[in-house]
């Protein structure tokens, strides 16, 4: 009876595992929680880094509830991994938003990161949404990396 529950256990581990990396591999988005930053901050910051990516603000808003930043569509270089997988074209957004950190009128907020891909095949017209590959993950972590740095290490201004 206990070697059955046990075996059943590492199967079902086995099994919840192999879910969780599939899911990471079919996902088309790069999802990040970058900690806190006053509002001064996030206004003053995300549009310097969107500019050293060479990323274009497309829509910006700043209101109560929170702060909204999404750039155009980049199309990118191609990374290696996504040339020997048959990708013939690559384009990607970043969109940075944060909401209160309480619900009290506070300067804090909590930001996050989402940074969209979207890839062509080769004898496909369609945008593809369903590849990130390692190179492309890597990339998308330094543009991650860059922003947490700057917000913790940026000066509060309340």
């Amino acid at each position: 009876m206990i070697r059955s529950i046990f075996i059943s256990m590492v199967f079902l581990t086995g099994f919840l595992a192999g879910c969780s990396s599939s899911e990471r591999m079919a996902s088309n988005t790069h999802r990040s929680n970058l900690g806190t930053a006053t509002e001064t901050d996030i206004l003053r910051t995300v549009p310097r880094i969107f500019d050293r990516y060479n990323f274009t603000v497309y829509r910006e808003e700043a209101t109560m509830d929170g702060i909204y930043f999404e750039s155009e569509w980049k199309e990118r270089d191609l990374f290696d991994d996504e040339v020997s997988q048959g990708i013939i074209d690559a384009r990607s957004r970043i969109i940075v938003s944060s909401r209160p950190r309480t619900a009290q009128a506070s300067s804090l907020q909590r930001v996050t990161l989402e940074i969209e891909n979207q890839v062509k095949f080769e004898g496909d017209e369609e945008w593809d949404r369903s590849v990130i590959t390692d190179q492309t993950e890597e990339y998308f972590s330094d543009i991650e990396r860059v922003m947490r740095t700057e917000f913790s290490t940026g000066i509060r201004r309340l």
